[in-house]
Parts: structure tokens; sequence; C-alpha cells
């Protein structure tokens, strides 16, 4: 993906986070001119919400990518629990 208009679903995600108050959707750029590097745990430490015991984590996407950002996610301190992965062909 080259730009946040690139992403999958996005409209339809858009869509969502209006109709759902308490979802937030962050899409993140990685490379070309609107990328950000890597989403390591300081970004996440950012993005989450203050109460990271009781948020709830929707994860995406390649499968490196995932398994890094989830154990980030979990050093923060969510649950393993509240860590919900969508893998798609392995």
């Amino acid at each position: 993906m080259s730009d946040e208009q690139d992403a999958f679903a996005r409209d339809e995600l858009a869509e969502l986070e209006n109709r759902l108050s308490g979802l937030r959707v962050t899409i993140w750029v990685t490379g070309g001119e609107q990328g950000r590097g890597r989403l390591g745990q300081e970004a996440l430490a950012e993005l989450l919400a203050d109460d990271l015991a009781e948020s709830e984590v929707f994860l995406c996407g390649p499968r490196a990518f995932m398994v890094g950002v989830a154990k980030a996610v979990c050093d923060l301190g969510v649950p393993r629990g509240r860590l919900h992965q969508e893998r798609f062909g392995y």
C-alpha cells in the first residue's frame, strides 16, 4: 500500500467508525510519500487508549507485521484475550 487511499475497505471502515462511538480506525502506511515507518511499540503507545487493559485491538496484515504488533500490544498491557487477529492464507 503506497498511501491511505489504497487501504483495503477504507470507506467501509470509515463508515463503521462514524457509526460506532467507541471505534477508532487507524491506517498506518509504512512506505511511500505518506510512510511513517514501521509500527513499533512507541507509536502503538501513542495510538492506543490510556487504559490499555480495557482496550480491544483488532489487527490484520502480513504475518511478520502481525507478529511484531501483537507482541508490542501485549507488552504494553493489552490482555491477549482482547487482541483479535485476522489472518489471510496461513
